[in-house]
């Protein structure tokens, strides 16, 4: 069953795709972006991973909400959860977000572009985050 979108809401055509892609998405951020992304790591053609942190909204792989707290969210402070908006729920610190995007992405670069290690595989997530993967 394909997803129902907003009128004006179209997703990339990714039939012509054939390099593996990484995809990573903030468990809490708005329901339209963790669909979209869902929706095209499913759809995607070629080798793909999906990372989905949890406890993180939008902005919790950056440092904006030391810059911008207006911004924050649910990156920085508690919040309703966007799966659940009766629970609150406690952020993970934003530098453990960071932290595991960055060894995310560089296992993924590691093995795609020096054919060097197990890639995703091999990031230590424990319960913070979740991987998926499809040829």
């Amino acid at each position: 069953m394909e997803a129902q979108y907003p009128p004006g809401i179209q997703l990339a055509d990714l039939t012509t795709m054939t390099k593996p892609f990484m995809f990573i998405a903030a468990a809490e951020d708005f329901p339209l972006f963790n669909l979209s992304i869902e929706d095209n790591f499913r759809r995607y053609p070629a080798e793909a991973w999906r990372v989905v942190v949890r406890d993180t909204a939008h902005y919790s792989f950056t440092d904006i909400c030391g810059l911008v707290p207006e911004l924050d969210l649910g990156s920085c402070s508690p919040a309703p959860r966007q799966t659940d908006p009766s629970v609150t729920y406690e952020p993970l610190p934003i530098e453990r977000a960071r932290d595991l995007t960055k060894q995310f992405v560089a296992t993924f670069f590691q093995r795609e572009l020096l054919g060097q290690g197990r890639g995703p595989r091999s990031v230590a997530r424990g319960a913070d985050a979740t991987l998926e993967h499809h040829r």
